[in-house]
């Protein structure tokens, strides 16, 4: 697992694509460190990829401290299926709220699909694509996690 201690520090002012990419990372890891606990922390090193950043920090309304609650949506699934029938059940108080931050999230995701693919992915390939990753419960399970006086069994 990655931790501040094992990074390396990049102390030359002429840096080659690597080390950029290091800087990045070690500002990311100094955001992080400077928002959350370790513990959290240590979750959200753990748990988030590069996709999954790039839908947070790229969805209006989402930033950094959004970073937890995906970590932990991320665990939820793939650690506690117990749980995840009981994310499944919640509903939203406010769905229209629920639904814009939802659709922009998966135009992100679609759009980091058509990447991935190299060309416009076609909807059967969105639709696989959402499913085979769980991607609508994810979103519910960070939402219910990031606003839960929004949520509320039925």
């Amino acid at each position: 697992m990655t931790t501040l201690e094992t990074l390396p520090e990049v102390e030359s002012k002429a840096l080659s694509d690597t080390q950029v990419q290091r800087t990045e990372t070690v500002s990311f890891l100094e955001l992080v460190s400077s928002v959350y606990p370790s513990e959290k922390a240590e979750l959200i090193f753990g748990e988030l990829n590069t996709d999954d950043l790039k839908v947070i920090n790229n969805t209006p309304g989402m930033g950094p401290y959004d970073y937890y609650a995906v970590a932990r949506a991320n665990q939820i699934l793939a650690e506690a299926p117990e749980l995840v029938a009981d994310f499944d059940r919640l509903k939203p108080r406010d769905f229209s709220q629920y639904m814009r931050l939802q659709a922009s999230w998966l135009m992100n995701d679609i759009y980091l699909l058509g990447i991935r693919l190299r060309r416009k992915p076609e909807q059967k390939e969105i639709s696989e694509d959402l499913e085979g990753r769980k991607e609508l419960l994810r979103y519910k399970i960070f939402y219910a996690l990031r606003y839960p006086d929004r949520m509320e069994f039925p």
